[in-house]
């Protein structure tokens, strides 16, 4: 459980077997990560409220809800809570993160991500996107022209999908328009790989 819910209950169903964490003695994983918590000014303890996904806005839901006074139990699908939030740290990288996920906070000003990574004391780093290298599924850097050449097909593909999106009643997957606007735009593999 993270001591940022306050005592929320945290039940996590893998693919294998429920797991339940009783919220009464559960073990913070790491106190230096959550910031302190007032104590709630209203007891509901006797009114459950379940929150469905322990991902950012669930566990955020679940902390503020905790806050308040109510008991509260998180369902979570995965083994693991974080949601679109998941980093490892291979070997091979030597202490590096591979975020698998969600890896940037875009426009940190009044940005509630950002306010958030800030009380809980999580360690960000400036990214300098004009300082930056895109590389190829076989690990290969793709070059800085390839990257501006593309970023304006991107950005036509992307203008082709939204007049797609305004002109149909039905909602219908970005990707599955995106893979067949790709296609319609002749590129070569490897430039249809890269968009």
């Amino acid at each position: 459980m993270l001591s940022g819910l306050g005592g929320a209950g945290l039940w996590g169903c893998g693919q294998h077997a429920w797991l339940a964490l009783d919220a009464s003695r559960s073990q913070p994983m790491s106190a230096s990560r959550s910031p302190n918590q007032p104590t709630p000014t209203q007891t509901r303890a006797s009114q459950r409220v379940v929150v469905i996904g322990a991902g950012i806005a669930g566990l955020a839901a679940a902390r503020q809800l905790r806050l308040q006074g109510w008991e509260v139990v998180v369902l979570e699908g995965r083994d693991r809570v974080g949601g679109r939030l998941w980093s490892l740290r291979p070997p091979d990288l030597k202490g590096m993160a591979l975020d698998l996920g969600a890896s940037w906070i875009h426009g940190v000003q009044d940005n509630p991500i950002a306010a958030l990574a800030q009380q809980w004391q999580i360690p960000t780093v400036t990214t300098d996107l004009d300082n930056s290298r895109l590389y190829d599924w076989d690990g290969r850097s793709v070059s800085d022209p390839q990257v501006d050449r593309l970023e304006g097909v991107m950005e036509r593909l992307l203008a082709q999908q939204n007049q797609l999106r305004k002109g149909r009643k039905a909602d219908r997957p970005l990707l599955d328009d995106l893979q067949s606007l790709v296609e319609q735009a002749k590129l070569d593999s490897s430039d249809q790989r890269i968009v």
